[in-house]
C-alpha cells in the first residue's frame, strides 16, 4: 500500500513508498563556554520533523505529468495540516504541517522525478496552529 497525503479532502497517493523516511526530534540547547569549560543550557525539544525521500514513476508519463500530478499540488499545500496515511508505520500516520517539497529532475533519466518532502509536528495536535 502506498503512503497517501491528504488536505481538505483531496489525497495525493504516491506512487511507490518513499525508499528513505528519516524522523526527528532534535533538542532546543544553547552553549555557554567559559575559559576551561562549557556549560550547557537544554531547554527542551524542538518540532518533530519527518523528512521523506523517493522516486515518482509512472508508466506513460514524462516529467512534466509527473510535476502536474504530484509536485504541484502538494507544493500547493506548503504550510498546511496535512493528513498522512497508510505509511506502514503508525507513528508516521496522522496530522502533520507540510514544511518543504523538493523534485529532482536528473539528466540522463527522462521519466523519473526524485522527490525530498519535509513534515513538521509538535508534541501535541493542539499546539499545530496555521495561520
Amino acid at each position: 500500500m502506498s503512503w497517501t497525503i491528504t488536505y481538505s479532502g483531496s489525497t495525493v497517493t504516491l506512487p511507490y513508498n518513499p525508499t528513505k523516511a528519516v524522523l526527528k526530534q532534535p533538542a532546543y540547547w544553547s552553549e555557554l563556554d567559559i575559559p576551561g569549560d562549557a556549560i550547557l543550557m537544554s531547554y527542551g525539544t524542538k518540532l518533530i520533523q519527518l523528512q521523506i525521500d523517493g522516486t515518482l514513476w509512472v508508466s506513460g508519463d514524462d516529467i512534466d505529468d509527473m510535476y502536474t500530478d504530484y509536485i504541484d499540488i502538494l507544493q500547493g499545500w506548503l504550510h498546511q495540516k496535512v493528513a498522512l496515511g497508510s505509511t506502514g508505520r503508525t507513528r508516521y500516520n496522522g496530522n502533520w504541517v507540510l514544511a518543504e517539497v523538493n523534485a529532482e529532475d536528473r539528466s540522463g533519466i527522462p521519466t523519473v522525478l526524485f522527490y525530498k518532502m519535509l513534515f513538521v509536528q509538535s508534541a501535541t495536535e493542539a499546539n499545530m496552529i496555521i495561520i
